[in-house]
């Protein structure tokens, strides 16, 4: 289990090195960056720096890094652990819109547009992060063309799978929108199992079916049929995906071609 260490000394600890793969402080890092994230779109010097302009923080699993509507104009890079991108709809109700974990930019787009935050983060687990202040940040992207780049094609991503999200609501059948969702987040944050791959996300069923855009009954026949369809299994918060190729082909993803 991660331990606090007051800010002076984490700082010290981290600000050393950005690669995911030395463990710093007896934390858990991961052994690369995700692909598809700003930290993992930057060559090393670049993320170092990056990185040093962040404050290091540790958040408790609950804690929030913004809350919707608030006028903070700050961003924060992931490190460790994850978290839920949630906001409240017109029935006062609360619907999760997105998930982020190590190597994202959480806050980026306040701090780009300076205006208020338009959905709540909530930890998911312990996470480790970097707090970077918005005139650094906007500084930092004036000076380093590739870091820019990175952020673009980060926002980039976060847009395609919002307007994937609008099409697949639409009328795509919903065990194909399942198993889009399941391949994404698994390509995302995932860990190699005896009995395949791991989604690191805790998620309840609930939602799931929200990321899904469906019922919750709806999900469970789905997640039945998948299961009985020897794709993945399921546990408490768990989903191992057992045969990743018949998950994509049942989602009509072909990660080679990028």
């Amino acid at each position: 289990m991660l331990k606090r260490h007051p800010a002076a000394r984490l700082h010290n600890a981290f600000k050393l090195t950005s690669s995911p793969d030395i463990p710093v402080a007896g934390y858990a890092i991961a052994v690369t960056w995700p692909p598809e994230t700003v930290l993992g779109m930057l060559g090393e010097s670049t993320r170092d720096e990056l990185i040093s302009l962040g404050t290091p923080r540790e958040y408790s699993m609950g804690s929030s890094l913004f809350t919707e509507g608030d006028t903070s104009n700050y961003l924060v890079a992931l490190r460790s652990g994850w978290v839920k991108v949630v906001a409240t709809t017109e029935e006062g109700g609360v619907s999760l819109l997105a998930l982020g974990s190590r190597g994202d930019l959480i806050g980026e787009q306040a701090a780009l547009e300076g205006k208020p935050r338009s959905a709540t983060v909530v930890c998911a687990s312990v996470v480790v992060a970097y707090v970077i202040k918005q005139e650094k940040f906007i500084q930092f992207l004036a000076s380093h063309p590739d870091a820019h780049l990175a952020v673009t094609r980060a926002l980039s991503i976060k847009l395609r799978w919002a307007t994937r999200r609008r099409v697949d609501f639409s009328g795509t059948p919903v065990p194909v929108r399942l198993a889009r969702i399941v391949s994404e987040l698994a390509r995302k944050n995932s860990r190699p199992t005896t009995a395949g791959t791991e989604l690191g996300y805790a998620l309840t069923q609930s939602e799931i079916a929200a990321l899904v855009g469906v019922s919750e009954p709806s999900v469970q026949r789905a997640l039945r049929t998948l299961r009985q369809d020897r794709v993945l299994t399921t546990g408490y918060r768990r989903i191992i995906i057992r045969d990743m190729s018949a998950l994509n082909r049942i989602a009509g993803l072909d990660w080679s071609a990028g």
